[in-house]
């Protein structure tokens, strides 16, 4: 049987995608990896692009699009973003819930413009400290953008609060150790598998 046609997969994110040294995330066991490798066993044929940076928030994303996306030519771009703007690291204030919608509404639009289909996941649960506004507003935020557009939704914070061991998965309150990371990869490669297969053999 031929090879499926491959797809560019982006995932774009901020230091929860990129990996965080301090919970024990490697590039060898960050999601992103570990989505690749299971895509790749269920035979459908990636080519992954991780765009992701420690501090991203949506509005940066927006003034940087052009840099890490749409250079980049994605087939599909998988967006994880809203934990920086509910909490930002530094001292810019938060984004609230409402300009968060408005700003993701921005992103997949332009994802769609490149005719890229985006998957929209919900920010995580957040334990590390109060931000300026419930992280659980941005989670419908996120869903209701998924919802306008007509794309898949993938309510990462739902599953992590269903966890019994919250602590051990995302050790520092915020980003995810290596079993937090185990989970995020079955959950997105539940997510994306038959989608992307779908897209693989329609391109052949």
């Amino acid at each position: 049987m031929a090879a499926q046609s491959e797809i560019r997969l982006l995932i774009l994110g901020d230091s929860i995608t990129a990996g965080c040294d301090e919970t024990g995330v490697t590039a060898d066991n960050a999601y992103p990896q570990l989505v690749l490798r299971e895509l790749e066993r269920a035979g459908v044929n990636v080519e992954l692009t991780v765009s992701a940076l420690h501090g991203a928030y949506t509005d940066y994303v927006i003034r940087r699009f052009q840099r890490m996306v749409a250079r980049h030519s994605p087939d599909a771009v998988l967006i994880l973003l809203g934990s920086n703007d509910a909490g930002p690291a530094s001292d810019q204030p938060a984004t609230a819930p409402g300009e968060y919608q408005s700003n993701l509404s921005e992103i997949v639009s332009r994802c769609l413009c490149l005719e890229a289909q985006p998957f929209v996941a919900s920010p995580l649960p957040r334990t590390d400290r109060t931000c300026d506004y419930a992280i659980e507003q941005y989670v419908q935020a996120a869903a209701a953008v998924a919802t306008s557009f007509g794309v898949p939704f993938l309510d990462l914070h739902g599953a992590f609060c269903q966890e019994e061991k919250f602590a051990a998965l995302v050790p520092d309150g915020q980003h995810p150790g290596p079993a937090g990371n185990r989970l995020m990869a079955s959950l997105v490669v539940a997510a994306l598998v038959e989608p992307l297969a779908a897209m693989s053999r329609s391109a052949e």
